[in-house]
């Protein structure tokens, strides 16, 4: 049983290797450009939602723009999670709306050391990087 398990855990590591390496090409950064970024819709949407996000928090009572701007949210929410991003940058959009210092539902803090708020730090990190 050892013995499956370091072979299967050294084909995982010589696969990560090679699919990490691959990610970080410099033709897939520079695939990552504006024009990528124009045929994946993420970062848009977050910027539109952080917008209406601080509007709907600068807002006094519940009027009729309160509903809207909370409904405009919701569907902003919906396409930024349902929606398969296309570039790293979609992914990133992804990601940061996830992380709760972007507004998001991933709570950190939770695993010794705050290892989980590190590892998401790094993968955000990373995906700046081939962004």
């Amino acid at each position: 049983m050892t013995d499956n398990f370091s072979k299967s855990r050294r084909g995982f590591m010589k696969f990560a290797s090679v699919a990490l390496s691959a990610v970080a090409t410099p033709a897939l950064a520079a695939d990552i450009s504006a024009a990528a970024v124009a045929r994946d819709p993420h970062l848009q949407w977050l910027r539109k939602w952080r917008q209406l996000r601080d509007e709907f928090n600068d807002m006094d009572g519940e009027g009729p723009e309160h509903a809207a701007t909370w409904e405009q949210m919701g569907d902003l929410e919906e396409l930024i999670c349902i929606t398969p991003a296309t570039t790293a940058a979609g992914i990133l959009a992804q990601f940061q709306f996830a992380m709760p210092e972007h507004g998001g539902y991933i709570e950190t803090g939770t695993v010794w050391k705050d290892l989980d708020g590190k590892l998401f730090q790094n993968i955000e990190t990373a995906l700046k990087a081939v962004g």
